[in-house]
């Protein structure tokens, strides 16, 4: 093999590398931004509405506000709770649902993806109230 043809090759490799971080970070970014909007615009004001109502049926649920993410836990067991969080460590960053029930000794966790990219800044309420209460159901059917 020619030793110029390789070097032209691992120069375009390099600078395709670099392009490619380089929107990987506008992405992040991006996606950070809506990511937190949603989570403080719409997730939180939700979940504690939701956190109300439940509380005035005789279920006692807390909202809980670590950082970049918003959480309705249920009080009588720290391993049941609803969460929404932004990752940005996917190829395409998104929010998602991380959904923790106890069931005896277990901790089952299933996690579900909301929006990604560029439609996070899309999540409304209504989309967020109808998956929140299809997930509720065991919490509350016990």
């Amino acid at each position: 093999m020619d030793v110029g043809d390789i070097r032209k090759r691992v120069r375009r490799t390099i600078a395709e590398a670099r392009t490619a971080a380089a929107e990987r970070r506008a992405q992040v970014a991006a996606a950070e931004e809506d990511g937190a909007r949603a989570l403080s615009d719409v997730v939180a004001p939700l979940f504690t509405t939701l956190a109300a109502a439940l509380k005035s049926e005789g279920y006692r649920f807390r909202v809980l506000t670590p950082a970049g993410a918003v959480r309705l836990a249920a009080e009588s067991s720290a391993d049941d709770y609803i969460e929404v969080t932004l990752d940005t460590t996917r190829d395409a960053p998104a929010l998602v649902a991380r959904i923790s029930r106890a069931w005896g000794r277990r901790v089952l966790v299933d996690e579900t993806t909301l929006r990604e990219a560029a439609e996070i800044g899309g999540l409304t309420a209504e989309d967020l109230l109808e998956f929140t209460l299809a997930q509720l159901a065991p919490f509350v059917g016990r």
